[in-house]
């Protein structure tokens, strides 16, 4: 398990503030923007069940869900449904449903007439859970912390590269001042840590896969 705030905290330390860039609220979201992305990159398969209920069209999907792998079709004979309410036949042959997937939620249409538990596989990211302690990941280790680190630090620093504007220019008497240059710097550092990212990414999912 691995805490928001300490993610927090690493960046701050990673990415040191210049005139109030990145903000608490901006290292926040780039923590939170850097798991996003790590989830859809390098999220893993998992297994869950829908308990269907008779009537009743609308199911929340667990808190980590990204993408449907694989949903589990019904136990179908001679256009009759067999479930735990026992024989129902359905409305016509080659009766077919239709699911959407909207804001954390299946949706079955036409509505479910059956009561069944029907089990799917998954893409899951991380998701935050937050109590009364705060938030936190807990299923994220310090591999996955490690990576997600090097995104945020890269989201962090475009930040900073994004408060220097167009960039400027002046000397007053032996020091000169050059924030174009210093943007230029800025991006570079930033542009690499999101090439190592993406190398550790490849690399954690070809990790994944041989040991999955």
């Amino acid at each position: 398990m691995i805490t928001l705030d300490d993610l927090i905290e690493r960046l701050e330390v990673d990415v040191a503030a210049e005139d109030g860039t990145p903000s608490e609220a901006q290292y926040e979201q780039a923590i939170k923007d850097a798991v996003a992305d790590f989830g859809r990159r390098a999220g893993r398969k998992k297994f869950s069940a829908l308990t269907v209920v008779a009537g009743t069209a609308t199911y929340d999907l667990p808190a980590d869900f990204l993408r449907m792998i694989a949903l589990a079709g019904m136990p179908t004979q001679n256009n009759v449904l067999n479930t735990a309410m026992g024989l129902i036949p359905l409305p016509q042959s080659g009766f077919h449903e239709d699911t959407s997937i909207v804001k954390g939620q299946i949706i079955i249409r036409p509505t479910p007439a059956y009561t069944l538990t029907r089990e799917f596989s998954y893409k899951a990211g991380w998701a935050l859970t937050e109590d009364d302690y705060g938030g936190y990941y807990d299923e994220m280790g310090e591999e996955e912390a490690g990576i997600v680190m090097l995104y945020a630090q890269s989201l962090a620093i475009s930040k900073q590269v994004n408060a220097l504007g167009g960039g400027f220019a002046y000397s007053q008497g032996d020091v000169r001042v050059d924030t174009g240059n210093q943007k230029s710097g800025l991006q570079s550092r930033a542009d690499a840590l999101r090439s190592e990212y993406l190398t550790a990414v490849s690399n954690y999912n070809g990790h994944y896969m041989v040991m999955g």
